[in-house]
């Protein structure tokens, strides 16, 4: 099973301003990706807390997740993790850092 999906795109969280919440499924886990438009003094890391169900469990929990900045166009910063293939996110409900 590969293949990419949006969760959410162009949401406005707190002072981020979310252009997508994305799934990148792979074989043995799944990556998380998170593009965040540009603005001043964006962190490397951040935390984002999700509705994800797992093991049939509905709940929030948080996601750290690691800038890749030096790889991505400029006008806005990508954050990625890699999640257990079981996960599924339903929403991001708010982004801390």
């Amino acid at each position: 099973m590969n293949g990419f999906y949006s969760i959410i795109k162009d949401k406005q969280i707190g002072d981020f301003h979310i252009q997508e919440l994305a799934i990148q499924e792979n074989k043995g886990g799944n990556r998380l990706i998170l593009k965040v438009k540009k603005q001043d003094n964006l962190p490397d890391i951040i935390t984002i807390l999700c509705n994800m169900i797992m093991q049939g469990n509905n709940f929030i929990a948080p996601i750290q997740m690691y800038s890749m900045q030096e790889i991505f166009p400029p006008k806005h910063k990508v954050y990625i993790t890699d999640v257990k293939e079981d996960v599924k996110i339903n929403d991001l409900m708010n982004v801390v850092n």
